[in-house]
């Protein structure tokens, strides 16, 4: 994508945290003024929280293909790189949901 724009890294990744930031934002303002007994502490955790998630996935580094490699018999050899980047998303989600339960 970088290529077909012509624009640098750090433009890209701002203009694609933009617009998720700021749906995340809406939406959970939104759901946090329908939505009895819910706080609006916990409404504000929901988007940073929200907004962070979608960053830290969109930032993951390109898989590393020489890794090492585990076996999951059904499903195949899969690299342990792509294992430890397909968790980066659900793994903050994660904390985010005890923060919220914490609260």
């Amino acid at each position: 994508m970088r290529r077909a724009l012509g624009l640098p890294d750090r433009t890209l990744r701002r203009a694609h945290l933009v617009v998720p930031a700021a749906g995340a934002v809406l939406w959970c303002a939104l759901t946090t003024a329908f939505t009895p007994h819910v706080s609006v502490l916990n409404g504000l955790v929901s988007a940073v929280g929200a907004v962070a998630v979608v960053y830290r996935i969109a930032t993951r580094p390109p898989v590393d293909h020489g890794a090492a490699i585990v076996d999951f018999g059904l499903f195949g050899p899969t690299p342990l790189g792509l294992i430890v980047q397909l968790s980066r998303g659900p793994a903050s989600l994660t904390v985010l949901a005890l923060v919220q339960t914490a609260l």
